[in-house]
């Protein structure tokens, strides 16, 4: 599913992006394991053979699906299938082994990016479904922007007596830019990026035939752009 999320013809899927986390009731069960005996294994804290006859980490070994997700080690029993408002699972005709269907997965693209996990656990006080809700919290390492050498100068903005608006800048060479870029005209006491005056979307440099962009008009304002690359 997450192979068919894109922002844009130019950015990549979803998949690719630096830090990626994945959780929720994902479904998967304990298999080869008799409901009784499982119950017997969770009674006595046992939770390795369960994990050893988990459907999903079963999947990422055999790469049948999220091979690139790692999990932290899981200490806590399984998260599925209670009575509500108990601490019993329910063992009933239906016959649903306990299972770890709830889950939380993690991605990084290289060891350039740096996640620890800190802690993976359920909380078993909240009892109002037939699940637990588990947690998870990481440590990661952000990436510094380097704010002291901007991708983007703006220079002076004139304006004439039809309250047309010309802006300049440049965008350097080393900057990817796409179609979700955008420029806008702000108060300066504005508080919030929706607070915009007008906006324009801007051009990525491989479709700018000329320097020239076509009027955005709001609230009874005209910008034009004139874009100024360095190459």
């Amino acid at each position: 599913m997450y192979h068919s999320f894109q922002f844009g013809d130019s950015i990549q899927s979803v998949i690719d992006q630096n830090y990626l986390f994945f959780f929720g009731d994902l479904n998967f069960r304990v298999e080869n394991l008799d409901i009784f005996h499982v119950k017997d294994l969770i009674d006595r804290e046992e939770f390795k053979l369960l994990q050893e006859n988990d459907q999903l980490q079963k999947s990422i070994n055999k790469e049948k699906c999220f091979s690139l997700f790692k999990e932290d080690t899981i200490n806590f029993p399984p998260t599925y299938k209670f009575i509500l408002n108990t601490d019993d699972y329910d063992l009933s005709k239906k016959n649903r082994v306990p299972s770890y269907c709830d889950r939380v997965l993690f991605k990084i693209p290289t060891d350039d990016f740096f996640c620890r996990p800190l802690k993976y656990n359920h909380i078993p006080c909240l009892k109002q479904s037939d699940h637990r809700p588990v947690y998870a919290s990481f440590e990661i390492r952000t990436i510094l922007l380097q704010i002291n050498d901007p991708a983007v100068f703006f220079f002076n903005i004139c304006a004439n007596n039809d309250q047309n608006l010309e802006i300049n800048y440049q965008v350097k060479n080393s900057f990817n830019t796409h179609l979700r870029d955008w420029i806008a005209i702000y108060d300066e006491n504005f508080k919030s990026i929706d607070d915009y005056i007008t906006y324009k979307w801007a051009p990525r440099v491989e479709e700018l035939e000329n320097s020239f962009v076509q009027c955005f008009e709001k609230s009874n304002l005209k910008i034009q752009l004139k874009i100024i690359l360095k190459f």
